[in-house]
């Protein structure tokens, strides 16, 4: 039995053929409108998360440089939206700007334990919503020289024309 496309002498396929070429000519076409489309949609989005990002590290390099300045109160001012919220490992919630940088003005006066130098890393960064949330490890170095390096989740929002952490959460390794 022949191939139906083989001749194309024969007037009953030539139609046939005709058809099933400019269905499949619109098919590849559409298709490949389709993947530009979604390359161009893919290309913004990576733009924004791009954009996020530069955002998040140029406030978390902020927080660094006004703390390791032994700033802790004022660093936490410029980190933290007017109704953030965080919760230390193994204390109370602590809510309000101001009161979280009490807190991380007395975290950094402690004598043995305080904390005297912050690196921040980000590890994943994830646009939800109108903000983003932050999956990342702080290296952070003690006054008695030790290094520990908890983990964090936060949550970002956009206040004052800035990136400021509205959630903040954070536990340390065991090991």
């Amino acid at each position: 039995m022949k191939h139906p496309f083989a001749s194309t002498n024969d007037p009953v396929s030539r139609p046939v053929r005709r058809g099933f070429l400019q269905a499949s000519g619109l098919v590849l076409s559409g298709t490949a409108i389709a993947l530009l489309a979604g390359r161009e949609a893919l290309a913004t989005e990576v733009q924004d998360v791009t954009a996020l990002r530069r955002g998040i590290d140029a406030t978390h390099r902020r927080f660094e440089d006004m703390f390791n300045r032994g700033d802790a109160a004022g660093a936490a001012r410029q980190l933290y939206t007017r109704d953030a919220r965080i919760l230390p490992p193994g204390a109370e919630t602590v809510q309000g700007r101001d009161r979280i940088a009490e807190y991380w003005a007395t975290a950094a006066a402690a004598p043995q334990t305080g904390v005297r130098r912050v690196e921040l890393s980000t590890l994943d960064l994830q646009p939800l919503g109108d903000g983003a949330y932050e999956i990342g490890r702080a290296t952070l170095t003690l006054a008695s020289g030790q290094r520990v390096t908890p983990r964090y989740f936060v949550v970002w929002k956009q206040e004052d024309g800035a990136w400021r952490r509205r959630e903040d959460i954070w536990n340390m390794d065991t090991a």
